[in-house]
């Protein structure tokens, strides 16, 4: 008799189960609902958003890149064998959305070296530094960038001592620069630049500057993984004055297969007018060699 009343005192197998039959059903909707959200999320805003709304222009010299290039320098009828690194970081630090468009704020930092591989020791030529604090806007085929950028140049111990420097400038200035941006096509990037020094060591350099140009990268391979890509770049300041930088890069963008932005561009470029390199931005040169371009996003 006991165990009968045990028995029908216990709940019944059914009233322990049925409670649990709803689990399965919602672990699922937060599975569903995490990956929802997660599909819906740009990597664009947030806090350290993973990608710039506004990519560094390729061909431009104070830009976020990373390259190696190689290239024959020839400058007041004398040629050697120039050596260029740089190295780039774009850091967002905030990525917000309004409707249809997205405004980001960040840092750039981004260091280049030229090095004259005709001597013996590969002698250090000069060195910039630039860096900036950049607002960045997106809204459909239109990009507005704004910086707060800073410069400053240095030339090489060893290039100093050797006799063979110009008359070292004390080149170090801040301005606010402005590129603005449309995209008429897939793989099409039209943009114009301009820029005002805003406090100088350097008189000069004068205060205003400005350019434009075009990018390309085909939307669809060209062989294998690989992208045709294409950068013209055009700039003028009052430090040139009639004169105008002018360069060309050209080659197959070769992307990851593993991580999303990861890509190896190797390319033919030229140049021709005013020397891009700090001290030496009174003096025009021609140069025309290859660049290896390493991109992460």
């Amino acid at each position: 008799m006991d165990s009968v009343v045990a028995a029908s005192n216990a709940p019944s197998l059914d009233r322990l189960i049925h409670p649990l039959r709803g689990w399965p059903a919602a672990l699922l909707w937060i599975a569903l609902s995490g990956s929802a959200h997660a599909a819906e999320h740009d990597a664009r805003t947030g806090w350290l958003p993973a990608e710039p709304v506004v990519k560094p222009l390729m061909a431009a010299t104070s830009e976020a890149v990373n390259e190696l290039s190689f290239s024959r320098f020839r400058r007041d009828g004398t040629e050697v064998t120039l050596g260029n690194g740089k190295l780039g970081l774009e850091f967002g630090f905030y990525g917000w959305q309004h409707e249809q468009s997205i405004t980001q704020i960040g840092l750039m930092a981004s260091t280049q070296s030229q090095f004259n591989m005709s001597t013996s020791s590969d002698v250090l030529v000069n060195t910039d530094y630039f860096l900036a604090i950049p607002l960045l806007w997106r809204g459909g085929p239109w990009e507005i960038r704004m910086r707060l950028l800073h410069q400053s140049s240095h030339l090489g111990d060893e290039f100093l001592l050797s006799g063979n420097a110009p008359e070292r400038k004390n080149l170090s200035y801040e301005a606010l620069d402005l590129l603005a941006a449309y995209h008429p096509a897939p793989g099409w990037r039209l943009y114009v630049t301009g820029g005002y020094i805003i406090a100088s060591d350097l008189d000069e350099i004068g205060n205003v500057g400005g350019g434009g140009g075009v990018e390309y990268l085909s939307p669809n391979p060209v062989w294998g993984r690989a992208h045709w890509v294409t950068a013209f770049n055009t700039n003028a300041t009052e430090a040139f004055e009639s004169d105008m930088q002018v360069r060309l890069i050209s080659g197959l963008r070769i992307a990851s297969d593993t991580v999303a932005g990861n890509a190896l561009t190797i390319a033919a470029q030229g140049f021709t007018g005013p020397i891009p390199f700090g001290q030496f931005f009174s003096d025009s040169a021609t140069y025309y060699g290859f660049a290896l371009f390493f991109e992460r996003f």
